[in-house]
């Protein structure tokens, strides 16, 4: 994203949307069955991972070089939080994380660059 953040919302309704640090996102993805499977598949992996995640009580943006993912939990805020080297090795135990949360971004990505995607989701303008 060249410096800005991006946050993917994910709920067990399938709901799905993402946002930009910098205004603007994609809201209503979860219509996109690609994007749904891909969105249960990463949240089914934050919640198998969970235990490692901290518990917190404002989840503030990652510094450069950082990965980050937060769950809300019926205990509240947890994040994990670390650098892309190591979410990005496969013989970390939480590359998992990695993985599917880069399948969702593939997704989105894919599905909101294919033709006719504004008639079933809302993309919001970025500010100029």
């Amino acid at each position: 994203m060249g410096g800005g953040i991006a946050t993917f919302a994910c709920f067990a309704d399938g709901t799905t949307s993402m946002y930009f640090s910098r205004g603007g996102g994609n809201l209503g993805l979860g219509g996109f069955e690609q994007v749904r499977t891909a969105a249960d598949a990463y949240r089914a992996a934050i919640g198998d991972n969970v235990w490692a995640f901290e518990a917190v009580d404002i989840a503030v943006p990652p510094a450069a070089g950082f990965v980050q993912m937060v769950a809300v939990t019926s205990e509240g805020l947890k994040m994990l939080r670390m650098p892309f080297a190591i979410a990005q090795n496969p013989e970390f135990p939480g590359h998992i994380l990695w993985v599917t949360g880069q399948e969702l971004v593939t997704q989105v990505r894919l599905a909101t660059q294919s033709p006719g995607t504004e008639r079933s989701a809302t993309t919001t303008d970025q500010p100029q």
